[in-house]
């Protein structure tokens, strides 16, 4: 008989999340974050499989929005490029704030040589694909709540790497001063990762609330940010099956 895929919520280990995905999950409210996690630093590591997808398509000269969103799947490679773009050696004269200008700004040659150099820091290890995807919907989930107030409408790309980035210093075993230290980030993605404060910061703190199942905490968040309970949870719905496509095709690349 064929299983019929789910999504899950309450697995509380790393363990019980890989059992529920071998048993046809297709996608997680929320990912355990309370069990130890490596304190051995080491650099954000794109997948290999993501890099290479990523070389096929600056090749083919794809279009930018087909390349923004190629690139937005992997967490580790969306904070390298605009690490990248931001540094002092590639002099840009305004700071890029988002994947999208990073790749207009790059172009196909440049682009490809980046994901060269990335291809080499690649890794296979799927260890880091639970942080990674968890961090993948909470950027998506951030993004789409950005449409449902007034405020989050200019803030849509900042929310999305708050989200997208907001594992980054379990992922890498890096405090977050330590880890944007030379990132060169916007200010209001910076100061909701590093000091929980700023614009993005109570979003992020909605999305956490959600994923500890907590809905006194998530009630009162969404009633300071002006979220309806629909809109937050169509929100959640749309983050959720982005999240499981983006998933599926990373799965079909590897």
């Amino acid at each position: 008989m064929r299983r019929m895929p789910f999504i899950i919520t309450g697995a509380f280990r790393v363990s019980e999340l890989h059992a529920a995905y071998e048993r046809g999950a297709v996608a997680s409210v929320g990912v355990p974050l309370d069990e130890a996690h490596s304190t051995v630093e080491r650099p954000p590591q794109p997948s290999q499989a993501a890099v290479l997808e990523l070389l096929r398509l600056a090749h083919e000269r794809a279009d930018i929005d087909t390349i923004e969103s190629a690139i937005k799947r992997d967490t580790a490679l969306s904070f390298e490029l605009l690490r990248f773009v931001n540094s002092a050696a590639f002099a840009v004269p305004m700071q890029v704030s988002s994947v999208k200008r990073a790749v207009m700004v790059l172009g196909h040659a440049k682009l490809t040589r980046w994901l060269s150099r990335m291809l080499r820091v690649s890794t296979l290890n799927a260890d880091a694909l639970p942080l990674m995807h968890a961090g993948i919907r909470r950027g998506l989930f951030l993004e789409h709540l950005a449409s449902c107030s007034s405020e989050g409408a200019d803030l849509r790309d900042s929310l999305f790497q708050t989200g997208a980035f907001s594992l980054l210093d379990r992922m890498t075993g890096t405090s977050f001063p330590r880890l944007l230290q030379h990132a060169q980030l916007s200010s209001s993605v910076e100061a909701a990762l590093v000091e929980r404060k700023g614009p993005c910061a109570p979003y992020l703190t909605l999305a956490e609330a959600i994923e500890r199942n907590d809905p006194v905490a998530g009630r009162k968040q969404r009633e300071a940010l002006d979220i309806s309970l629909l809109d937050c949870n169509v929100a959640l719905l749309r983050a959720l099956s982005a999240a499981q496509t983006t998933h599926a095709e990373q799965r079909s690349l590897a």
